[in-house]
């Protein structure tokens, strides 16, 4: 049985109205479904925000990948109660492995992807851990993580 590897998450560009004043905005989330070729995640980021996305990506061989598009959506909450969305897609980038627990245990990538919007381009750098156990026999991701930033 092999290990499906998934890409990342990424894209939380956040509203401009949230980047206005860092131009950065913290990511956090999970993978929800993956293929050797897609991962889909979801998560939540700072300055109230929830996001999506769909990471198309060449097959990962000695650790390393190239994101070959995808789409990400967000969602601004504002605290008078309005919400702001930004759709966006990916326009390249790649990731490394640059850790890796002995045996089964948890891979870290660095993750780097440009995104575009309707009128902006944007950076994402995140690090995607793949969170694995040996189940008979075999090394399985259980479960993957991001953690990392984005900016316009």
């Amino acid at each position: 049985m092999r290990i499906v590897f998934v890409t990342f998450l990424l894209a939380a560009l956040g509203a401009p109205s949230a980047l206005a004043a860092s131009g950065t905005v913290t990511l956090h989330g999970v993978e929800v479904g993956a293929t050797p070729t897609v991962g889909t995640f979801a998560g939540a980021g700072s300055s109230r925000t929830a996001w999506t996305a769909v990471v198309r990506h060449t097959r990962i061989q000695h650790g390393r990948a190239t994101i070959r598009g995808g789409t990400f959506q967000l969602v601004t909450s504002r605290t008078t109660g309005a919400r702001h969305s930004v759709r966006g897609t990916f326009t390249g980038g790649t990731m490394s492995l640059i850790s890796q627990a002995p045996g089964c245990g948890a891979q870290v990538y660095s993750v780097r992807g440009r995104l575009a919007l309707a009128s902006e381009t944007g950076l994402m750098a995140v690090r995607l851990t793949h969170h694995r156990k040996r189940v008979l026999g075999h090394c399985i991701a259980y479960a993957a993580t991001v953690k990392g930033t984005a900016r316009l």
